[in-house]
């Protein structure tokens, strides 16, 4: 049986926007901006890959270092 999303480890938008410390608004950006993608269940249900988000959250890390 192939599953109903291409991925494994599916987050909410407001889970998303709590690992990733941001609003909703910041997290559409994100999306838009081509960081990660959404998996859009309805029009109001969206889902985030958990394993996508940590891996922009690691290249975030690195590509800014502190002063």
């Amino acid at each position: 049986m192939t599953p109903l999303l291409p991925i494994t480890d599916p987050i909410t938008t407001k889970q998303a926007c709590e690992l990733l410390k941001c609003n909703a608004v910041t997290l559409w950006r994100y999306v838009r901006d081509g960081k990660f993608k959404k998996y859009a269940i309805t029009r109001k249900n969206v889902l985030y890959s958990t394993s996508e988000i940590m891996a922009f959250l690691e290249a975030s890390a690195v590509s800014s270092p502190r002063v």
